[in-house]
């Protein structure tokens, strides 16, 4: 299998349409095993097929930077690890919902009701 892999990224550094069709076929034959990988990190299974996509789009643009007779599947996992963990770390850093005096019931805590606003 190694074999047809790296068969599959020397036609795709060559370019053209074979070389398309041989990232077609990384694909095809690596996306399962890339959406697990991200869902080891990410629980959310939309979240996890954005993120594979995005993979995908690092993968062809860098196709030409994967040293040949290294480990494909290594690569592609380190890949996929750094893009999961980019995404946690932004979505860390978004802010939260703010708590403000008008948000917090008496004993601190938010509270689920909504003031109705007066005219």
């Amino acid at each position: 299998m190694t074999d047809i892999l790296e068969a599959l990224v020397a036609r795709a550094v060559a370019g053209g349409d074979d070389g398309a069709d041989a990232i077609a076929a990384l694909y095809d034959e690596l996306n399962d095993t890339v959406y697990h990988w991200v869902r080891f990190y990410i629980r959310d299974g939309h979240v996890a097929e954005d993120l594979c996509q995005e993979v995908w789009l690092k993968v062809a643009q860098n196709l030409s930077k994967y040293r040949s007779g290294t480990s494909l599947l290594a690569w592609l996992r380190t890949i996929t690890k750094n893009t999961a963990l980019d995404h946690l770390r932004s979505v860390q850093r978004r802010p939260r919902k703010c708590c403000t005096p008008t948000t917090l019931n008496s004993t601190g805590r938010a509270s689920t009701r909504t003031r109705k606003s007066t005219p």
